[in-house]
């Protein structure tokens, strides 16, 4: 019986959840926005779930809103010295326990990420319950007013960045990701911008203040992904738009599908859609400045063909993939020039260089980078294969028009800026 009691006295005392939180007992934070405050160095501001209307529907389905496009959630702000600072003073006058696990996304204020965010990534990255993988945005000017944006397509801001994020070809930034860059040589941190715009109006909406129960429209807001953030160090220091930011995003192999126009001799134009996307980047260390060559690979589907190529054709399908290379690898190079002149080396060229030679990197380039980055030479290049025609070839208008030939030895235009449309992009001239 001796020997049997230290076994009973196990069995007790594991029987029982001593730690236990229960359900009713915590407040999920869904999304944080980090500002500088008006009085203290930090102000942080958390979006928290209200389970009492999640899943809720207006009774009858009248005028009144629901609460999915009504408010679904409470925002809480307080200022402080530091963040954890801020958090606890949230913490006292809320009466569950903050939990950060299902955070959606963290917005930086602008002013914050100017004014530096090593302070900020550390916080994030060795709390306890923060994820290393949520994403991080910048603001386009505060970030309190990302958690205020009232979408009407989704219930909260959390679902429409989320949505955003998985659609468009931009910078993926986490806390994890930033917190190493910060530390690597040769390469800086980079964000996808975040801007707010006028609400979608719902249909019948004539901003009366009726049965609809949306509110005035001009007070609503709804969320963008507008570009990226460029950081130096850790200081943001400009913004580019969506197409510099695309082509980020496809140097750092993390890019969905892409869309290119080009421009047949013969007028029209054809769309190809990029699906699989690949870059492999080299820099070669030589005097008196490193030379970099990326090429970029991806096959892809054709979308629209105003030209009316001939696209059964295998000629003709293999002189247009030689123009959409053409025209990729000149869209992307015109983007990374942007790019330098900012100064900031958000593509990572001086860490592949690290990689390739250390020594070299520390001995001679690592103290001037700044200064010789911007005047990099950069070789792009491109391989598409377009597997997918689909039914683009066939016209859906009388079938005694012609079907055009690509014409042999010509190229066809490519646009120097992909804003513009170069000559040849016209209707082909019957």
């Amino acid at each position: 019986m001796r020997r049997l009691a230290p076994l009973l006295l196990v069995a007790l005392l594991a029987g029982g959840c001593w730690d236990r939180t229960e359900v009713n007992d915590i407040a999920l934070v869904t999304a944080m926005a980090i500002d500088v405050g008006s009085e203290h160095p930090y102000r942080l501001s958390l979006q928290i779930i209200l389970p009492q209307l999640v899943g809720a529907r207006s009774p009858g389905g009248g005028g009144g809103s629901s609460p999915s496009q009504a408010q679904q959630v409470a925002i809480v702000g307080r200022e402080g010295r530091s963040l954890m600072e801020a958090a606890d003073s949230i913490q006292r006058e809320v009466s569950r326990w903050l939990r950060f696990g299902h955070t959606s996304f963290i917005v930086l204020g602008e002013e914050l990420a100017r004014r530096g965010i090593t302070d900020v990534i550390g916080f994030l990255a060795t709390h306890r319950d923060v994820r290393l993988r949520t994403p991080v945005y910048v603001a386009e000017g505060d970030g309190l007013a990302v958690l205020k944006a009232q979408p009407l397509l989704e219930g909260t801001p959390g679902e429409v960045v989320e949505e955003l994020g998985s659609m468009q070809n931009l910078p993926r930034a986490t806390v994890g990701s930033v917190a190493d860059e910060l530390g690597r040589e040769g390469i800086e941190p980079v964000m996808a911008r975040i801007s707010t715009t006028p609400a979608l109006s719902p249909a019948g909406f004539d901003g009366g203040g009726g049965g609809g129960g949306q509110g005035n429209a001009s007070t609503r807001l709804e969320l963008r992904l507008t570009g990226a953030g460029l950081f130096q160090g850790d200081r943001l220091v400009d913004f580019v738009g969506p197409q510099e930011a695309m082509a980020i995003a496809w140097v750092r192999n993390r890019t969905l599908e892409s869309l290119f126009t080009v421009f047949p001799p013969e007028g029209g134009l054809v769309t190809f859609n990029a699906l699989r996307l690949r870059s492999r980047l080299e820099v070669v260390p030589v005097d008196p400045r490193p030379q970099v060559r990326i090429h970029l690979t991806t096959i892809g589907e054709l979308l629209e063909n105003s030209a009316r190529l001939d696209l059964t054709d295998p000629v003709v399908v293999n002189r247009l993939e030689r123009l959409v290379e053409a025209t990729v690898a000149a869209e992307i190079a015109h983007a990374i020039e942007s790019v330098q002149k900012r100064g900031t080396d958000v593509f990572g060229f001086g860490f592949a260089l690290f990689k390739r030679d250390p020594r070299a990197w520390r001995e001679r380039w690592a103290r001037e980078w700044d200064r010789v980055f911007p005047t990099l030479p950069v070789q792009v290049t491109a391989t598409v294969d377009a597997r997918r025609i689909g039914l683009v070839p066939e016209p859906v208008d009388a079938p005694e028009r012609p079907v055009r030939q690509f014409p042999p030895g010509e190229e066809g235009a490519i646009p120097q800026d992909p804003t513009q449309v170069p000559p040849g992009g016209e209707p082909p001239v019957e």
